[in-house]
């Protein structure tokens, strides 16, 4: 999209998940001189894909200087990693890099579970780009909530929040091999659809909306 020309153009379309895509999430990876566009897209399959869509990026962007609008659509981008992390619908995404340079890679779903997974990028190699992504380890907690996980952020490396249909908002500690619930609160927002959370004041706040707003703060 360009304000300038006040232009909307379709670059890139991709059919892979086959069912419908619920949450996308994109981020920036930067190593050494070299900065990849990632997006992060999961569906009502319970699937969890990543693309490197730097190339789609760059396209949208020589089109718009050339005012180019009527190009061939190609593929979103190379596919580089997948993984299946829920039963069914994933309601609730978030992508964060960590202190070592990981990246976590947090879900809840529609099965009612919490899914967390750690990946390393490396684009040093552009032959295989499923090889730039690799998998350290998952962890997930099948009973997390007592409906659908609609809501959920990444505090810091150790700390994830989560809410839920079920009206309550969970704080849960990040280790090695686990996720360990931490405390509960009872929110008073029905039909909870989202949530956004920041840091303030040595702790985080979190505003929940469904019916209605409310915000939480954790202090540490």
């Amino acid at each position: 999209m360009s304000e300038r020309s006040r232009q909307m153009i379709l670059v890139a379309e991709s059919f892979y998940h086959q069912r419908c895509v619920l949450k996308v999430e994109t981020f920036v990876h930067t190593s050494g001189n070299d900065s990849r566009v990632m997006l992060c897209s999961a569906a009502t399959d319970g699937r969890i894909a990543l693309w490197d869509i730097t190339a789609t990026v760059s396209r949208a962007d020589r089109q718009l200087e050339k005012g180019h609008t009527d190009c061939p659509l190609p593929d979103l981008g190379p596919l580089c990693f997948t993984v299946s992390a829920h039963q069914s619908g994933v309601n609730s995404l978030c992508v964060q890099m960590t202190m070592d340079g990981q990246y976590l890679v947090a879900s809840g779903g529609d099965d009612n579970s919490i899914s967390v997974c750690w990946l390393t990028l490396d684009h040093t190699s552009q032959e295989d780009p499923r090889g730039a992504v690799q998998l350290l380890r998952s962890v997930s907690v099948n009973s997390a909530h007592a409906a659908h996980v609609t809501g959920l952020r990444i505090l810091g490396d150790d700390l994830l929040v989560s809410v839920s249909v079920d009206q309550r908002l969970s704080l849960w500690s990040l280790g090695e091999n686990r996720l360990r619930h931490v405390a509960t609160r009872f929110c008073h927002v029905a039909d909870v659809s989202e949530m956004d959370c920041w840091t303030h004041d040595k702790g985080h706040l979190c505003v929940i909306c469904g019916q209605g707003l409310e915000i939480v703060k954790w202090e540490q």
